[in-house]
């Protein structure tokens, strides 16, 4: 089952009717997590939490800052990245071919746990920016990673 969000504040598109806009309350995943044989492949229906979180995460919080950082209203991105997406982000920016950056939309394709505190979060999405023509979609995998209770993405 693909999970759909919306890239909007006020809106989040599931395919189930209990979603929450709670993933920025107290700790990430504690005892939600899973301790030992990694990789662990996540469901949504077995791990809503971790699923809802990070796909929340990724769709309204990353994505809708990358689209503020590219357009320069803000760098909020640069507390929500590290390692090497850090510097694709700043060399993608530099490179000009970003200006105008919209993301559109997007869904969830699947979640893997990879170790104690990272996450492969597979994702299909609609977005477009000054060196596209038109609306593009693309399916990337981001690696995500829980440090102090905070979110970050490490690499795309």
């Amino acid at each position: 089952m693909l999970a759909v969000f919306s890239v909007y504040d006020d809106e989040i598109v599931s395919n189930d009717d209990s979603t929450s806009n709670t993933a920025n309350e107290g700790s990430y995943f504690g005892d939600d997590a899973h301790s030992e044989g990694f990789p662990v492949t996540l469901t949504e229906e077995d791990d809503y939490f971790i699923y809802d979180t990070l796909g929340n995460f990724i769709f309204r919080t990353y994505l809708n800052s990358l689209s503020d950082y590219y357009n320069e209203v803000d760098d909020e991105i640069l507390n929500l990245t590290e390692g090497s997406a850090i510097q694709q982000v700043q060399e993608n920016k530099d490179s000009g071919y970003f200006q105008d950056y919209q993301s559109i939309s997007g869904g969830v394709l699947s979640i893997e746990q990879i170790s104690e505190n990272e996450y492969s979060i597979t994702v299909n999405r609609t977005y477009s920016h000054a060196s596209t023509d038109g609306d593009e979609t693309a399916q990337i995998t981001y690696t995500v990673v829980d440090t102090d209770h905070m979110l970050k993405v490490s690499k795309f």
